[in-house]
C-alpha cells in the first residue's frame, strides 16, 4: 500500500517541452536541421567567426548546406530528449560534450559515431583539440566522412 503511494507521488518535475532556438551557418533561425553541431564554448557566450568557417568548410566537405547545418553552443544546452522530441534532430556532432551532459548515460568511444534511437551522434574532443591535434582530426575526419555521408545523398 505504501509503495503504490510513493510510486505515483511526484518528486520533482522536469518540463522539457520548449522548442531551442537554433541557428544554422549563415546566422539564420532554423528549426529542422539534417545536422546539429554543439560546440562547448563554456568560456564565452559567442562562437567566433573563424570556426563558423570552419564549420561551413567541414559541411561543404560532407557535401550538405550551409543552411541544412544548426550550431548550439553549451551555454543553455537543452537535453537529448528535448532535440530528438520536439527538434527531430537526427545527426549531432558534439564538440568536448559527454552524454551526461544532455541527459544521456551512454558508454561511448571518442570519434566513434554510434546511433541511439535513430539519431546518429558523434562524440569528439573539443573543437581547438580537434584543430590542432593532427591524429585526433584526422581520426575525427575519416569517421565523420564514414558516418554522416548519407546526408549528402538525402539533400540531393
Amino acid at each position: 500500500m505504501m509503495l503504490g503511494r510513493l510510486y505515483n507521488t511526484t518528486l520533482y518535475a522536469v518540463h522539457e517541452y520548449t522548442t531551442v532556438k537554433l541557428q544554422n551557418l549563415n546566422g539564420v533561425e532554423t528549426s529542422f536541421p539534417k545536422l546539429l553541431i554543439i560546440l562547448n564554448n563554456q568560456h564565452t557566450r559567442e562562437i567566433a567567426s573563424s570556426d563558423i568557417e570552419l564549420l561551413a568548410k567541414m559541411a561543404d566537405w560532407l557535401g550538405i548546406s550551409k543552411d541544412a547545418v544548426a550550431l548550439l553552443g553549451n551555454h543553455n544546452l537543452p537535453s537529448f530528449r528535448q532535440l530528438y522530441s520536439h527538434q527531430h534532430i537526427r545527426n549531432m556532432i558534439l564538440y568536448g560534450i559527454t552524454p551526461d551532459e544532455i541527459g544521456l548515460q551512454l558508454e561511448l568511444r571518442m570519434n566513434k559515431a554510434f546511433s541511439f534511437m535513430d539519431c546518429k551522434m558523434l562524440f569528439t574532443a573539443s573543437f581547438a583539440e580537434v584543430q590542432n591535434d593532427k591524429k585526433l582530426k584526422n581520426e575525427f575526419f575519416n569517421e565523420l566522412r564514414n558516418s554522416f555521408k548519407h546526408l549528402k545523398k538525402s539533400e540531393q
